[in-house]
């Protein structure tokens, strides 16, 4: 079936769009922070997709009527804020004035998704242990520590301003010592993220991060990243995993038995957290604990599930890629195709 859709993505609240080149072919790409790239991979001809940048601070545009669904692409409401408020308001119009065109990853749940909206919501999840995580406002690196004391978290701690991701700006307390790292923000009115820090560490003295994403209510596994630091990072698989025989047989593990190894508790509890939120596409960062249950790093739909690695090197991860990409199709159709019906 062919079919429009209209994506709507938002400049992130600095203005600023990640640019890389491409030294062989001279190509250029970009990455618009705080979006998912769903606009890129859901499999329309090039003239039925219709990709909108909403900035936060220019006029509402008009949306094209001649669409069959509006996809939003804004995953992270501390990034984009201006912009989702924008979106927020150009699909309740269309609920109003369209109600027939369905939305996928409906903007006004993006706010739930929050890192301190999921410890408020979900930190008594059977099955899970979210650490405890505060929004803070502090005015120097000393106000850090008295609303850290004041939010009942001693060192180890961690804290990242709001907005940012994957390790940008992350820093880890857990010492005198470290406190001093805390001069390198800049106390300009900016909101900052503490949360409590697990430990993960396993016997082995090595760190396992898994990631499952939810797209139309079924579970897709995308990763399962091992490491010597507590900093996972997704280019572990370029790095520690590219060679390391053991921790590609652990991934392939937890690609072919993430049912077998995730407590059924804590895999229920997380399909409660998909409902609740009422996002289409929801992905969960996570460790896995020895009786099966997870500590939760982070619930949003943030996460990038079609990042390619080096398929020659990993290429089980090829099929894992195709299948959560066919799931994000299968998906929108199934949205289309309701609504045509209805």
């Amino acid at each position: 079936m062919t079919f429009k859709a209209t994506f709507l993505l938002g400049l992130p609240d600095n203005g600023m769009v990640k640019v890389s080149g491409n030294n062989k072919t001279g190509n250029i790409s970009y990455n618009i922070l705080g979006n998912a790239e769903f606009h890129n991979y859901v499999q329309l001809p090039q003239k039925n997709k219709n990709s909108i940048l909403i900035a936060g601070t220019a006029p509402l545009p008009r949306l094209i009527k001649k669409t069959d669904i509006i996809v939003n692409c804004i995953t992270d409401k501390d990034g984009t804020e201006n912009s989702l408020k924008k979106v927020i308001h150009i699909t309740n119009s269309v609920k109003k004035t369209h109600p027939h065109i369905p939305i996928f990853n409906d903007p006004s749940k993006i706010g739930l998704t929050t890192r301190d909206k999921i410890y408020q919501q979900f930190n008594k999840m059977p099955g899970l242990y979210v650490p405890k995580v505060v929004r803070i406002k502090p005015d120097s690196a000393k106000d850090v520590l008295r609303l850290a004391k004041e939010n009942e978290l001693r060192a180890p701690f961690l804290i990242r301003p709001c907005g940012s991701h994957e390790s940008k700006n992350l820093l880890l307390i857990d010492s005198k010592e470290k406190t001093k790292l805390l001069e390198q923000y800049a106390y300009d009115g900016s909101e900052f993220y503490l949360t409590e820090f697990v430990d993960y560490k396993t016997p082995e003295n090595l760190y396992h991060k898994a990631r499952l994403v939810i797209i139309g209510g079924q579970f897709y596994p995308r990763h399962f990243m091992t490491g010597e630091s507590w900093m996972v990072h997704g280019n572990l698989h370029e790095t520690y995993m590219a060679n390391n025989k053991l921790a590609k047989a652990r991934e392939i593990h937890f690609l072919k038995n993430f049912r077998k190894m995730i407590a059924p508790e804590a895999l229920n509890s997380m399909m409660k957290i998909y409902q609740r939120i009422g996002l289409d596409y929801l992905g969960f960062d996570f460790s896995i604990r020895a009786d099966g249950n997870i500590l939760i790093f982070e619930i949003n739909p943030a996460q990038n599930p079609f990042m390619a690695v080096n398929f020659k090197n990993f290429p089980y991860m090829q099929i894992i890629r195709n299948n959560i990409i066919a799931a994000l199709n299968n998906c929108i159709l199934e949205k289309v195709n309701k609504s045509t019906n209805a």
